[in-house]
């Protein structure tokens, strides 16, 4: 298990993870990170579950053994290259855009890194759905 986890992402899918891991007690609220574009989601989100706002994506890539990008796939290129740089090479970059390859995630971010895909279903928002979950060689 993750001693820390980052999520870049706190909308509607990121959100729903970051509340079920607290609710399910997975990890210290206070070692899930946020980051989101707009500091607002992040830090409403933080108040609500006791999470941690960072303000840069580098700084969450830093701080997160499980890196989990809750981002729509239009933007992952460029939150991939984001934290791409920052990302320790012990850590688990786990993707939940739809679309977006094991191949293409390991092209932004690099042969070794360690990839999981996982496509949750919108049941998640309510806590009660259902995910498949894709690794990588790596």
């Amino acid at each position: 298990m993750f001693q820390t986890i980052g999520v870049c992402g706190t909308g509607n899918m990121g959100r729903a993870i970051v509340k079920g891991l607290v609710a399910a007690h997975a990890i210290a609220a206070d070692h899930i990170y946020l980051y989101n574009i707009h500091k607002e989601k992040a830090e409403a989100l933080a108040k609500e579950t006791g999470a941690v706002v960072v303000d840069t994506p580098e700084e969450l890539a830093r701080q997160s053994q499980g890196l989990i990008m809750a981002v729509k796939p239009n933007i992952m290129e460029s939150a991939l290259e984001a934290v791409r740089e920052s990302l320790p090479a012990d850590s688990v970059l786990i993707s939940i855009a739809a679309g977006i390859s094991l191949e293409k995630l390991a092209f932004y971010t690099g042969p070794e890194t360690k990839i999981v895909r996982v496509m949750p279903n919108t049941p998640a928002m309510v806590g009660e759905g259902m995910a498949s979950v894709s690794p990588n060689v790596n």
